[in-house]
C-alpha cells in the first residue's frame, strides 16, 4: 500500500470542522418560532440534512391537508 501512495497524488478536499457548542444549539432553539421548534428538533437530534426531513414530511403534510 506505502508503494502505490508515493505514485498517488491525493487531491486536498477544503472540508473543515465546525464544533458547535451546547449554548449555541440552545440559543438557535430558542429564537426559531414556535411552528419550527420540532423541525428543529429533527434536524439536531436526527443527524438528517433539511432536504431529508422535508422529503419525509412532505408526504405527510400531503395527507394532512388533504
Amino acid at each position: 500500500m506505502q508503494k502505490w501512495r508515493r505514485y498517488i497524488k491525493i487531491k486536498k478536499s477544503n472540508v473543515f470542522e465546525v464544533y458547535v457548542t451546547d449554548e449555541e444549539i440552545q440559543e438557535a432553539y430558542e429564537s426559531y418560532p414556535e411552528d419550527l421548534k420540532p423541525i428543529y428538533k429533527l434536524l439536531i437530534y436526527s443527524g438528517n440534512r433539511l432536504s431529508h426531513i422535508h422529503k419525509m414530511l412532505k408526504p405527510l403534510m400531503n395527507a394532512i391537508l388533504l
